[in-house]
């Protein structure tokens, strides 16, 4: 998967990024337009951001964490995109493995 699929995935799956969008949302091309738009470092620091991926991916699932509780899958995916930055590898390395 590349940055603008990510960015659109979470778009379609109801992610609105803070100070909301900013064109026309329906024409499909002004949305890959909007999605081209988007800073991808801000983004994957955001939360709904993840949770809006996972929706569009089907991360319905849930593991059960080091301490006995569950965890969402949007976190597990985020905390592993974390992992991957302080390895010192590329947002695009990450995404590309989604």
């Amino acid at each position: 998967m590349t940055i603008n699929e990510i960015i659109c995935k979470a778009m379609d799956g109801g992610y609105i990024p803070e100070g909301g969008i900013q064109k026309e949302w329906n024409p499909e091309i002004e949305k890959i337009q909007d999605c081209a738009d988007l800073n991808i470092s801000d983004c994957v620091l955001d939360p709904k951001f993840w949770i809006a991926v996972g929706k569009e991916l089907d991360w319905s699932h849930s593991e059960i964490g080091q301490i006995g509780n569950y965890v969402e899958d949007w976190k597990i995916k985020m905390h592993q995109m974390i992992d991957h930055l302080i390895e010192g590898k590329s947002i695009e390395d990450f995404i590309s493995t989604l």
